[in-house]
């Protein structure tokens, strides 16, 4: 299986706990996914199943849709500016930001983007390669970041604030080659997957 950080959270996890009830002998695989060379390793029999988005997912491959996710912000449990349910634009730029960037060194993304357009900006002092480091790292400084809402669900030492302007989220789907469609082993799986996403 061939995942980003934020689907192993988000997907694999969960669903390896289910899995290991329901059939305790299969072995899985996870590996980070490479979207250049993902058609290719499915063809090869190297990937079985990605956990991607249309617009990384490579045309030929069959696909289900798992579904759509939102971003919120997220401050630790004890931040100064929790005093308020909610944040104000001024606020959240005012205060420092961590994001993450799979490139590498990024300071900007997404909600930059938007702000921008709004004639904002905020100040990025922290840029991670990974959701996995960047979640710890929230619980113990006074950083906040804007995170996929199923990143945080359920994560101890985080409150979620509602962002003061909408920030355009993201679709997840899955996605398999021909070769395995009418696998029964397969298709168990992937549906497996399915159910568990549409429960969390």
């Amino acid at each position: 299986m061939a995942a980003t950080d934020y689907s192993l959270r988000a997907i694999v996890e969960p669903f390896l706990l289910t899995l290991r009830q329901q059939a305790p002998n299969i072995k899985v695989s996870i590996r980070w996914i490479n979207e250049h060379d993902l058609f290719e390793q499915m063809e090869r029999g190297i990937i079985d199943l990605a956990l991607t988005t249309p617009e990384a997912s490579p045309g030929d491959l069959r696909a289900k849709t798992l579904f759509s996710e939102t971003y919120v912000c997220v401050l630790r449990n004890a931040h100064p500016l929790l005093k308020n349910d909610s944040l104000t634009i001024e606020q959240f730029c005012s205060i420092d930001h961590a994001i993450v960037s799979y490139v590498g060194g990024a300071f900007e993304g997404t909600t930059d983007q938007v702000l921008r357009s709004m004639g904002k900006q905020r100040r990025v002092v922290l840029s991670v390669p990974s959701f996995l480091s960047l979640v710890d790292i929230l619980k113990t400084s006074d950083l906040c970041a804007v995170v996929p809402k199923r990143l945080i669900k359920n994560v101890q030492g985080l409150t979620t604030v509602k962002l003061p302007f909408d920030v355009p989220g993201f679709t997840k789907i899955m996605t398999w080659h021909e070769r395995t469609h009418h696998s029964d082993a397969h298709r168990w799986i992937r549906e497996s997957i399915i159910k568990l996403c549409n429960e969390l």
